[in-house]
């Protein structure tokens, strides 16, 4: 009878391969969560969950007993780019359509799983001599990680400059982004990074066999663990991102040509209109003012209101709306008329949605947080 061996890592590593299977079975089967963006994420997951679980086999020494677990074609290093990729591409546009170029993506994980593929039928036909095989193998998966880690490199460069211009095109279009932002994802994705540098080092010091390689290959795979383990706590604090309909169907970037377009002749006049629509008609105060909205009341494209904004003003539209909202504040706080309503009643009047980002851009106007403005006041 064979021992099962385990300790305080294989544990680790069992658990976040069990965390991923629940995880990437809702995305896979889940009705509520049937979107392109997730279908990516649960590809991903098995990827996690098959390397966890090969760090379960190997710390509870089972290779050496069962020697088939070696030609296992469950490594497939090569789609975790690729899937990363497009997770984001579909999470930030919903309406993203998959181009023709995206398939050259996959190259390297399908040239990875025919190679695997074929070892496993070679193995189990007896074609294969362990002994004499078994470095050559070696060589041959550590090329394959370190070429997938050097693409996954590549790839989250990509990513986080795509997170970037997603996050800048919600100060252009929205006034209130708590329930938009993927800064999280941002900062997830830079974690990633750290891991994917150490996979990069760890599968090429394999080359030379490095004594502290197995000491980096289980930081690495606790640090695999703990993605999964935050992607399902990012799952439950985030879920309307994770939902098939939610409000990430609703923001649509603003086209290269919008945005490159010439001011005209009369732009001062649409700038005069819009500062006259913006205090007479208070639009600030409405807690769901968007570009979109906007733009419809002054009859102009939302690309060139931005233009607008942003020559005229030297603001986004984040700033433009929220500058209107704290001087509101400011002078209620400084009439006795309000003198016993309550900082953050001011706030919701004045059109913000969120404490958060009414404190945030408070200060951020003021150099004070709100309390300590209104006690000056009273000074």
């Amino acid at each position: 009878m064979v021992e099962f061996q385990l300790n305080i890592f294989s544990i680790i590593y069992l658990f976040g391969t069990l965390q991923g299977l629940i995880l990437a079975g809702i995305f896979l089967f889940s009705q509520t969560f049937s979107k392109k963006s997730n279908g990516y994420m649960a590809s991903m997951l098995i990827v996690f969950m098959a390397l966890n679980l090969l760090g379960v086999f190997e710390e509870a020494r089972l290779f050496s007993k069962y020697p088939a677990l070696e030609f296992l074609p469950i490594v497939w290093y090569g789609i975790i780019p690729p899937a990363t990729y497009f997770f984001v591409q579909y999470l930030t546009a919903p309406a993203y359509k998959f181009p023709r170029w995206g398939y050259y993506l996959f190259i390297p994980f399908i040239v990875q799983f025919i190679f695997q593929s074929s070892e496993f039928i070679l193995f189990l036909l007896g074609k294969i001599n362990l002994t004499e095989y078994l470095p050559v193998h070696y060589v041959i998966e550590n090329t394959f990680e370190t070429v997938s880690a050097f693409y996954a490199l590549i790839v989250s460069v990509v990513i986080l400059k795509t997170l970037f211009r997603y996050e800048k095109s919600l100060y252009n279009d929205f006034a209130e982004i708590n329930d938009k932002s993927l800064r999280w994802l941002s900062h997830t994705l830079l974690g990633g990074l750290v891991l994917i540098f150490v996979w990069f080092i760890v599968a090429f010091s394999d080359y030379f066999q490095n004594s502290y390689v197995q000491m980096m290959s289980r930081f690495l795979m606790i640090g695999l663990s703990v993605l999964i383990y935050w992607i399902g706590y990012s799952m439950l604090m985030r879920r309307e991102l994770f939902v098939r309909e939610n409000i990430m169907d609703e923001i649509i970037p603003v086209s290269p040509t919008e945005e490159t377009t010439k001011l005209s002749d009369r732009a001062d006049d649409h700038y005069r209109k819009l500062i006259a629509v913006m205090e007479e008609n208070h639009l600030y105060r409405n807690p769901d003012i968007n570009m979109s909205i906007l733009s419809e009341k002054i009859g102009l494209s939302k690309g060139y209101l931005s233009q607008i904004i942003n020559n005229k003003e030297h603001k986004n539209f984040f700033d433009f709306i929220n500058t209107y909202r704290v001087e509101e504040v400011k002078q209620k706080m400084a009439n006795a008329e309000f003198a016993h309503f309550n900082i953050l009643g001011l706030a919701m009047d004045a059109g913000f949605k969120s404490k958060s980002t009414f404190n945030a851009v408070f200060k951020k106007m003021t150099g004070q947080t709100p309390s300590q403005y209104r006690r000056d006041l009273k000074q």
